[in-house]
């Protein structure tokens, strides 16, 4: 139905009016609402108005008004301009008298009004520059893990050494950090800090040869479009306030240093702290009255080709965080996705290019593994006892060659006792439950319908979603964290891969590996860099040392002593091993161990 149900309007003595004025009486009423609300529809979009009777006569409360629209879209705008009209007005100032809601049938009314009477009942509540990250470090993973930026930057972190950016950022980043300990000013106060994390499919590196002893951080980002790539070298940077103009002269005449240096377009994104800046003027040229640090930094920009395309302004009408960029078709806009609590004075910014990112390193694509918990383990069992071993092992002499027969019996085994199962597509952690997956799925639907039909419905859907997948990724890690911590007595292995995940434990391959001044890119060629690498610490075996060099071999007093292993010896260590910290106990209920034992002394 695209109706919109207007209450309370006052009736102005229509009953007293001729019938053919009616019609005339409540589109006036409806263009009053429309521009106290300030929604812009076309009057043509609008094809019939009409009071409803009462269902109770006795009521004194007016008739209500239904207004038809010819398009959901335009039904759509009016619903959000009233929502936005009540949210951004004080209590004494929205529409009390008057409200606006969507026009329902009676079973979707009833049901409306049980679900809003549950919610008070339980209570329900959904809340929507990071201005210090310590204290904030769950918060912000949490949010991170429901989104999906490319890049991120991040000014006055007031992050150390002490704490790790897994803390803050999942396995997909690479992240790169100059915190205020290591720059040359005010490098002994609190505070502070710049961050650039990159994904991992984009090739990233970290420039330290262009970045100044103010708190900047360079990274340079390879990005794809339609088989071309682009180099755009970010800068984050944060100049404390008040700005001091030794500070940011420096960060001047260190820039026309290395700009020649410099092959690639340049984006620098920070808070400069230079608020009386006036960047609404068409020019900041030639008659611009303002103070010398400023006009200073006006120059700066001016001179090198930069153009500031932010335009989103904090909670004193003012512009403290700037983007600067040598390069057109570039986007800046207010973000609905909030990695941590807002500061009213740095609202943070999304900032689109109108670029095709590609992945550059290629990975394993087998979307298939062995399940080992399905496995018959008595009849692998018989299947490897009924192997001659001595007639398979008969005349071979080389221990490698006998290691590499058993090696090939058993995947023999596997091949054929272990199922093979397909590997799990979730994308999301272990920890969130049912519920906030179906939340995140419903509000990356509305994403995509407002990205494709500009509905602002879809807009505030999104942010309501949003907010709720906030609330309820917080309650989901919260309680895993709980649980892992009552674990411990019960699973010290669970806990401790959580601390090594967080201490930095698991590997990966990056996205760009450096010797020298090459650089690899290709997931092959990097892998051959390491290969190179430590092909140093093994034996050449077409480079034989002759014996003359060490003299007689024969005349040698030291020998090498035979290596003699008992039965005994290998099933003591075997059933030295403490099979309780592995959940799956079925591996140890089969005497396989006996096999194994035989094999051994064997080889």
């Amino acid at each position: 139905m695209d109706d919109i149900w207007l209450g309370d309007t006052p009736q102005i003595n229509e009953n007293v009016k001729k019938l053919r004025h009616r019609p005339a009486i409540l589109w006036h009423i409806d263009n009053e609402v429309r521009a106290i609300i300030n929604c812009k529809i076309n009057p043509e979009n609008i094809s019939h108005c009409t009071r409803v009777a009462k269902v109770n006569r006795q009521n004194s409360r007016p008739r209500a008004i239904i207004v038809q629209f010819n398009g959901t879209k335009a039904r759509d705008e009016f619903l959000a301009a009233s929502i936005n009209f009540n949210r951004k007005k004080p209590v004494d100032k929205k529409l009390n008298t008057s409200f606006v809601v969507e026009h329902l049938s009676p079973s979707n009314k009833n049901l409306h009004a049980a679900a809003r009477s549950a919610a008070k009942e339980k209570g329900y509540k959904y809340v929507w520059n990071v201005r210090g990250l310590r204290t904030k470090t769950h918060l912000f993973y949490c949010n991170l893990m429901n989104s999906c930026y490319d890049i991120i930057i991040l000014t006055e972190t007031w992050l150390n050494s002490g704490v790790s950016s897994l803390e803050l950022f999942d396995d997909r980043y690479v992240v790169y950090r100059r915190d205020r300990e290591v720059s040359d000013f005010h490098c002994t106060k609190e505070g502070g800090g710049v961050l650039i994390a990159v994904l991992k499919s984009l090739k990233s590196i970290r420039n330290k040869s262009l970045e100044s002893g103010c708190e900047d951080i360079w990274v340079t980002v390879e990005i794809g479009d339609h088989n071309k790539y682009h180099q755009i070298s970010f800068c984050g940077i944060y100049l404390p306030p008040p700005v001091q103009k030794t500070i940011l002269k420096h960060f001047i005449d260190n820039f026309s240093k290395i700009s020649d240096k410099i092959n690639s377009n340049v984006c620098i994104v920070g808070d400069f702290n230079l608020a009386t800046i006036d960047w609404e003027m068409e020019s900041l040229t030639e008659g611009y009255q303002t103070s010398s640090l400023n006009q200073l930094f006006i120059d700066f920009v001016n001179l090198n080709g930069f153009k500031q395309c932010n335009s989103v302004k904090n909670r004193m009408n003012r512009i403290l965080d700037l983007v600067l960029v040598d390069f057109s078709n570039i986007e800046v806009s207010s973000s609905v996705d909030r990695l941590c609590s807002e500061d009213p004075l740095h609202p943070p910014i999304v900032v689109v290019l109108p670029l095709v990112k590609e992945s550059n390193l290629s990975y394993n694509s087998i979307n298939c593994k062995r399940n080992f918990h399905k496995v018959d383990y008595q009849a692998v069992n018989n299947y490897l006892a009924e192997i001659k071993w001595e007639d398979l092992f008969m005349g071979v002499t080389d221990v490698n060659v006998l290691v590499n027969m058993f090696y090939r019996e058993i995947g023999y085994a596997i091949d054929k006792f272990v199922p093979v199962s397909g590997k799990s597509r979730n994308k999301y952690p272990p920890w969130y439950s049912n519920c906030l997956i179906r939340r995140l799925k419903e509000k990356e639907k509305y994403g995509k319908k407002y990205n494709k039909f500009h509905n602002p419905l879809d807009n505030l859907s999104y942010r309501l979603l949003s907010e709720r997948c906030s609330k309820l990724t917080m309650k989901c890690y919260r309680d895993f964290l709980a649980k892992t911590e009552q674990r411990i007595s019960r699973d010290p292995k669970h806990f401790w891969s959580y601390v090594k995940q967080k201490r930095g434990g698991t590997s990966s391959i990056p996205a760009v590996i450096t010797e020298g001044t090459r650089k690899y890119s290709n997931g092959d060629d990097i892998c051959n860099l390491f290969a190179t690498h430590f092909s140093s610490s093994y034996m050449n075996p077409n480079k034989i040392i002759p014996a003359s060099v060490y003299g007689d071999l024969n005349c040698c007093c030291q020998a090498l002593g035979m290596i003699s292993v008992d039965r005994e010896q290998i099933m003591k260590l075997l059933k030295s091993i403490d099979v309780s910290k592995d959940d799956n106990n079925k591996y140890k209920k089969y005497g396989v161990s006996i096999f194994v034992v035989y094999q051994f002394c064997m080889i």
